[in-house]
C-alpha cells in the first residue's frame, strides 16, 4: 500500500518547529533551577561544551540539531550527516538546510557513510515522509559540506581538541565505527 504524505510549507514547518523549541524551551527553562547539573559547564568555569554531532536528518534530527544550535553550553565543531532514517541524498542537505535556518553556517558539515557496514540501509520514509523533512518544501541548500570526509573529520577534531570532544550520535554509528577503524 502506497502512503501519502500531507504537504507542508516551509512556513509550516518553521511554525510547528518553533512551538515545538518553544514548549522544549520552556519545559527545560522550569527544571533548570532545581537540576544538579543545570549550568553546570559555566559553573565549572570551562565554557561550552565541544561536540559533533553524527546524525541522519529526517523530522526529529532536524528539530534537534535546530535545538543544539540554539544552545550556547554546546560549541559545535561539526555536524555529520549519515544514512539512516533517510539516506544520505537526503540527510546531508537535511543538515545543510537546518544550518542555514538556525544562521549557524560557521559550523562545519561533512559528508558521512551512505550505507551500514554490515547490512543493506533500510530507511523510514513512511515516518519522516519523502524529503526526510515531513513533506516541508524548502530551497535547495546554499552552502556546501567540507571536503573532508565525515570520519576523516571527526577524527581530525578529536585529535585536535583531546579529551575536549562529546560525540552526540542520534543517527546510525556507521560515522564512528569508521572513524574508529581509520584509528585502529
Amino acid at each position: 500500500m502506497d502512503s501519502v504524505s500531507p504537504r507542508i510549507t516551509r512556513r509550516q514547518f518553521v511554525a510547528s518547529s518553533s512551538a515545538a523549541l518553544a514548549a522544549g524551551s520552556f519545559v527545560s527553562q522550569a527544571f533548570a533551577a532545581s537540576s544538579p547539573v543545570a549550568g553546570q559547564n559555566q559553573i565549572a568555569g570551562r565554557g561550552p561544551f565541544r561536540v559533533v554531532i553524527d546524525t541522519d536528518p529526517g523530522v526529529d534530527d532536524a528539530l534537534a540539531l535546530l535545538l543544539a544550535m540554539r544552545s550556547p553550553e554546546l560549541k559545535i565543531e561539526a555536524i555529520t550527516p549519515v544514512a539512516g532514517n533517510v539516506p544520505l541524498e537526503l540527510s546531508l542537505p537535511n543538515a545543510l538546510r537546518m544550518v542555514e535556518i538556525a544562521g549557524r553556517t560557521d559550523i562545519p558539515v561533512a559528508v558521512g557513510a551512505k550505507a551500514p557496514l554490515l547490512r543493506r540501509l533500510v530507511t523510514a520514509a513512511y515516518a519522516h515522509g519523502e524529503n526526510g523533512l515531513g513533506g516541508a518544501v524548502f530551497p535547495e541548500p546554499k552552502i556546501k559540506p567540507v571536503a573532508e570526509p565525515a570520519a576523516k573529520f571527526i577524527s581530525q577534531i578529536v585529535r585536535k581538541y583531546p579529551g575536549e570532544v562529546t560525540l552526540i550520535t542520534i543517527g546510525p554509528l556507521t560515522n564512528i565505527a569508521t572513524a574508529l577503524n581509520m584509528d585502529s
